[in-house]
């Protein structure tokens, strides 16, 4: 059995989640996080450093440049022979600095957070979305998630 590791970024500024809608890939026109990717090998013991690689590569930003980064949700789910983990990170940045982002996967878009679970994309960002919408906000929790046929189901990990 296979396991796959990947990283998600979800970025804030002001009032504002910003989201890509990739314009290649196996997620082509679907929204998902403003940055993530697989794990290198290196990086298999550290998803800070694997979601800050990505925000490099993708986005241009540096560490520096996201406040309050922090992971917050781990989403697992089995599919295709192989179980599936995420580590979903959120963080802020400066409406100065998304005024002049871009990203090298496709279209960034900024639009009012509860818009988010609607659109179309991969399976558990919805999910988590709608979690973080209704509980993951208003505190500093890690959740944890198991993908059921219906959804994501979330338990505190602490």
């Amino acid at each position: 059995m296979k396991l796959r590791s990947m990283t998600s970024l979800y970025l804030l500024s002001g009032d504002r989640l910003i989201l890509l809608r990739r314009n290649s890939g196996i997620a082509k026109d679907l929204y998902v996080a403003a940055a993530g990717g697989h794990f290198e090998e290196s990086e298999l013991c550290s998803p800070e450093v694997c979601v800050l690689r990505e925000a490099k590569e993708e986005l241009g930003l540096e560490k520096e440049d996201i406040a309050g980064l922090a992971l917050r949700y781990i989403a697992l789910k089995y599919a295709n022979g192989e179980i599936r983990q995420n580590y979903y990170f959120f963080g802020r940045i400066s409406p100065e600095k998304a005024a002049g982002l871009t990203s090298n996967e496709g279209e960034l878009v900024a639009l009012s957070p509860e818009k988010a679970p609607d659109l179309p994309a991969p399976f558990c960002p919805p999910f988590v979305l709608r979690h973080w919408l209704e509980t993951g906000r208003y505190d500093t929790r890690l959740y944890g998630g198991a993908a059921t046929a219906d959804g994501l189901e979330f338990s505190p990990m602490d």
